[in-house]
């Protein structure tokens, strides 16, 4: 038996499950293991600066700490390296965009991020024709695929991960706590990804969901000092392989990679880069997100000690140490949350969909 049973362990889930062990509490682990689960695609890429706006990210300076302070806590537990900041270069191409970023440079908040000048004979006849290479500090990536096999590892060892796939029909509520199969929890925490719209328990959660689709190349000439942002994002991986993404699919049939996803990044691609690459690799994931685009925790309206932890989104490397840690605290001594990323805010969801359904709707 356990306090608390964690369903997945994707990148949510074993940075949760993480916490609670630093914290002394017993947990369980169940997962199903599939290659295709967004924090085994994601491309780990985290940044200050987000998107055409040049806006700083929610919260980006506590998160970034965080996050920093517990991925190399983490490494050093899990004997492996998986966290890699490094600078970034927005490759700008035209009078206008230049314009934009000069003036949202005199934002202090943004200035900070400004890194040194990179030397752009680095990237002559190496990148299409550019104005101007805007290196930011605040950036890098993680190895997610790799932390979550070293956590798999050590999870497995202590003897707190089974393999299956969560199945509603085995949950028993009983008095005190649950019982799930031969397994006996007091709480349950789910941490499923995009697997919870196929749950019954979050059904009524109004996610959104993108597909993603990244490549990775081979390119002997294209330097590795710097991740490349433009229409898309070029991740140095070391060995000459860089990590391509992403696309952004808002209709899907299912989670496999599309012809069409990689035309799209081949064709953004070469607009950036005149060297010669190979493919090595074409995967793609579903993204949960949330129309706020905030995390997703809390506890199930109607089912006491029933839990959520979801909906990182894009941002989950970032995201999820801090908001872990929050959690936690809040699990054990009931400290509050953060008001943005509380599930409450979607309570008038559940209680539509209830009323829908006992009307028959």
């Amino acid at each position: 038996s356990c306090e608390y049973l964690i369903i997945g362990q994707g990148l949510a889930g074993t940075v949760l499950a993480h916490n609670l062990l630093l914290r002394e509490k017993s947990v369980l682990i169940l997962d199903e293991y599939r290659s295709s689960t967004a924090s085994r695609v994601a491309a780990g890429l985290f940044h200050a600066i987000t998107g055409r706006r040049i806006v700083k990210s929610w919260m980006v300076e506590e998160l970034q700490s965080f996050a920093e302070d517990f991925y190399t806590k983490q490494e050093k537990l899990l004997h492996a390296n998986f966290f890699f900041p490094k600078n970034l270069i927005e490759i700008i191409s035209s009078a206008h965009e230049f314009n934009v970023w000069s003036e949202r440079l005199d934002d202090p908040g943004i200035a900070q991020y400004l890194a040194a000048k990179p030397d752009p004979i680095i990237y002559e006849e190496k990148l299409k024709k550019f104005l101007k290479l805007m290196a930011l500090s605040g950036a890098g990536w993680m190895d997610i695929a790799r932390y979550l096999e070293a956590s798999l590892q050590y999870f497995s060892k202590a003897g707190i991960l089974e393999s299956g796939k969560f199945n509603m029909d085995d949950l028993e509520v009983m008095h005190e706590g649950f019982h799930y199969k031969h397994i006996s929890a007091q709480k349950i925490i789910f941490c499923e990804g995009s697997d919870a719209l196929q749950n019954p328990l979050w059904k009524w959660i109004p996610f959104l969901q993108s597909k993603g689709e990244i490549l990775t190349i081979q390119s002997k000439n294209l330097p590795e000092d710097y991740i490349l942002m433009k229409s898309l994002f070029i991740i140095p991986l070391g060995n000459h392989r860089f990590r391509v993404g992403s696309t952004y699919t808002w209709k899907y049939e299912d989670e496999l990679p599309t012809k069409s996803g990689k035309d799209e990044l081949l064709t953004k691609l070469k607009e950036i880069i005149l060297v010669p690459f190979e493919i090595l690799e074409h995967k793609s994931g579903i993204r949960p997100t949330t129309k706020d685009r905030r995390p997703l925790i809390g506890m199930h309206p109607e089912l006491k000690n029933i839990f959520i932890f979801n909906g990182l989104g894009t941002k989950g490397v970032l995201l999820a140490p801090y908001f872990a840690n929050e959690f936690s605290e809040h699990l054990i001594s009931g400290t509050k949350m953060n008001d943005e990323v509380r599930l409450e805010r979607f309570y008038s969801a559940f209680n539509n969909a209830s009323s829908l359904s006992s009307n028959g709707g």
